[in-house]
Parts: C-alpha cells; structure tokens; sequence
C-alpha cells in the first residue's frame, strides 16, 4: 500500500501542475486577425464607406463572437480534464490509505480479498469514479464544440478576407451591394 500511497501523492503533484499550466496557457488564446480597409477607405464608385464597414464589422463581431464561444468551451473542457484527473487521483488515494492487502495474499477469515474496504469508501469510490466519468465526457464534448466554434471563426475570417478584396474589385453598384448581401448571409450561417 505504500507504492499506492507514493503514486497518489504522485498523482496529486501531477494534477496540480497541470492545473497551473492550463492556467497559465488560457492567457495565449486570441481571435484570427482581419485586415480592415484603414481609415484613408473612402468606399469605392459603388458604395459609401458606412455601409461597407457597417457589413464588415458585423461580420467580424459574429466571428469574436464564435471565438469567444470556442474558448469558453475549450476553458470547460480543460477544467472537465483537471476534475476527472483529480476524481480519479482521489480513488487512488482512498485505496492507497484505506485500502489493505490479506497478509501472504492469503484474506483471514471473515475478511474480503484482496482489500476490505468500508461501505462509505466504497460509496466514496463509487462517486468519485462516476464523477470522473462524467467529467470526461463533459470534457471531449466540450473540446469537440470547441473545435467547431474555432473552425467556424476560422471560416468567418476567410469569408471576410474574400469580400474585402472582391468589395475592392466590384465594377457596379449591384456586384458590391451582393458581395456583401454574401457576406451577410454566410456569416450568419456559420
């Protein structure tokens, strides 16, 4: 039982390291850049500069937008690792402390093999391997919406960086207004 005591202390120092670099790893997380018009922009032949950035700048907002989801499901999903990581540590320890072994692996009489434990840690054990269970699935569910959500943003981004330039090449009035009737729609969408 004492291996099982050093792999449960190993066990929490792991977890606790872990948990300090997640944190420290939630402060590298930005939005895809998007190149604006800048302000000499005086719109082109087709339409005036409001209503061109007025269409961009939605469009951009819905991308920070499902960034920002991505990230909040990608937060949940760590921190969905770190609770599973600790329920689990946690059985660990409950055997390692709590938990014997029949001397000569052979049990006494009246005893259980191979470890005896009490009811209420069996029921803690119990609880904490259903936790960590559903703190797992909670997790790559959440890590699985938050690739979604970060190739949607990716997506938005594209589209934007496609309108910009066919904005800048419309020839008429009707050719712009519909890049950006385009944009609209498949920003929206995604």
């Amino acid at each position: 039982m004492k291996l099982l005591r050093f792999v449960a202390v190993v066990l929490v120092l792991v977890g606790a390291a872990w948990v300090v670099y997640g944190i420290s790893e939630l402060r590298h997380l930005s939005a895809p850049a998007v190149l604006g018009f800048g302000s000499e922009f005086t719109g082109n032949a087709q339409l005036p500069v409001e209503t061109i950035t007025q269409a961009f700048d939605n469009a951009r907002d819905r991308m920070l937008a499902t960034n920002s989801a991505g990230t909040r499901f990608r937060i949940t999903a760590d921190v969905s690792a770190w609770l599973s990581f600790f329920a689990s540590a946690m059985v660990t320890i409950i055997l390692g402390w709590f938990g014997y072994a029949p001397k000569n692996g052979v049990a006494l009489p009246g005893q259980q093999s191979p470890a005896p434990l009490s009811r209420s840690a069996m029921r803690w054990i119990g609880a904490l391997a259903a936790f960590a269970a559903a703190s797992t699935a909670l997790g790559t569910l959440a890590e699985s919406y938050a690739q979604r959500q970060y190739s949607r943003s990716d997506d938005i981004q594209k589209l934007l960086i496609e309108s910009r330039r066919e904005v800048l090449n419309a020839h008429s009035v009707e050719d712009a207004r519909a890049v950006l009737d385009n944009l609209e729609s498949k920003s929206s969408r995604l």
